[in-house]
C-alpha cells in the first residue's frame, strides 16, 4: 500500500516548490531578452522620455517601445531582459538610461533601439556590501562625519541580507544632469551616483536623512539644486550634486511618485 502524505508534508513540500521556481522565475526574467509581439502596445508601461523627436516608452516584461510618429504609430526595442522597467531618461538625444525590478540599470546610446545591461541586483547588492565595509573599516565616511559608524554598520548588515536574499531590489527612477553625472533611486531608500558616465557607481543611501529607508521615488534639479522626492510626503534638497542632502517641510504624508522644476 503506497504511503499516505500528511496535509503538513505536502504543504511544505508545496512551499520549497513555489520557493524553488520563484527563484528560478526570478533569474530567468533577468536573463531572458523581453519577449516581442504584436501585443506590447496593450501592456503596461510606466514611464515615458523623449530622446529628440523620438517618444520611448518602458513597462512591464523589459518591454520597451519607439515611435518616430508622435505615438501613433510604434516599434519594439531589443531590450536584454524582461523585468518590469519603471523609468526611463534621456540625457542626449542618443544617450538613455532606464530601471527596473530586480535591480536592472540599462543603457542605449541608439536613441533607444539596442539596450545593454549596466548593472543587476546582483552588482548592486555587492557594491553596497563592499562600499559600506569600506566606510566601517575606514572609521566612518569623512563627508557625514556626524554619522556613527554604528549607522554605517546597520546599513551594512541590511546590503549583506539583500546579497544574500538575491537580486531582488526595485530601481525606480533615474536622473541625469549631464552626460557624466547621474543618479539612480529605488526602494528602501537606495540612492547611488556616478561621475564619469555609469562606468562606475557609488553608494549615497547613508547620506540622506532618511532613518525610516523610505522608497525614494523620483529626482530633478535646476541651476542650483538637486531634489528628491519619495514615500510618505519625504523632499531633500542638495546643493553640492548630491554630495550631501537635507529635509524640506512637506505639505503632504503620502508618496510622491515624481518632482519637476
Amino acid at each position: 500500500m503506497p504511503a499516505v502524505s500528511s496535509p503538513v508534508g505536502v504543504c511544505i513540500r508545496c512551499l520549497m516548490l513555489v520557493v524553488f521556481f520563484s527563484s528560478s522565475a526570478n533569474a530567468d526574467r533577468l536573463d531572458a531578452p523581453a519577449l516581442k509581439t504584436p501585443r506590447a502596445t496593450s501592456g503596461l508601461l510606466l514611464d515615458i522620455a523623449k530622446a529628440g523627436d523620438r517618444l520611448v516608452a518602458v513597462g512591464d516584461q523589459g518591454v520597451i517601445l519607439l515611435s518616430d510618429t508622435q505615438g501613433r504609430q510604434w516599434q519594439q526595442a531589443d531590450v536584454p531582459t524582461s523585468v518590469m522597467l519603471t523609468a526611463v531618461t534621456f540625457v542626449t538625444d542618443s544617450i538613455g538610461w532606464a530601471v527596473g525590478h530586480d535591480g536592472v540599470l540599462l543603457r542605449t546610446s541608439d536613441a533607444g533601439l539596442n539596450w545593454r545591461v549596466v548593472m543587476t541586483g546582483n552588482e548592486l547588492n555587492a557594491l553596497q556590501v563592499e562600499q559600506f565595509q569600506r566606510l566601517i573599516d575606514a572609521g566612518g565616511d569623512s563627508a557625514m562625519p556626524e554619522l556613527a559608524v554604528d549607522e554605517l554598520s546597520y546599513y551594512l548588515d541590511d546590503a549583506i541580507v539583500a546579497q544574500e536574499d538575491g537580486p531582488s531590489l526595485p530601481l525606480l527612477n533615474v536622473f541625469f544632469s549631464d552626460p557624466d553625472h547621474g543618479f539612480v533611486m529605488g526602494a528602501y531608500g537606495l540612492l547611488i551616483a556616478t561621475q564619469d558616465g555609469g562606468d562606475s557607481w557609488k553608494v549615497l543611501s547613508h547620506r540622506v536623512p532618511n532613518p525610516d529607508r523610505f522608497h525614494l521615488n523620483a529626482m530633478t534639479g535646476d541651476a542650483h539644486y538637486l531634489y528628491l522626492a519619495g514615500e510618505a510626503g519625504i523632499l531633500y534638497r542638495s546643493g553640492d550634486q548630491g554630495e550631501h542632502w537635507e529635509a524640506l517641510d512637506s505639505p503632504y504624508e503620502g508618496s510622491f511618485f515624481d518632482i519637476n522644476v
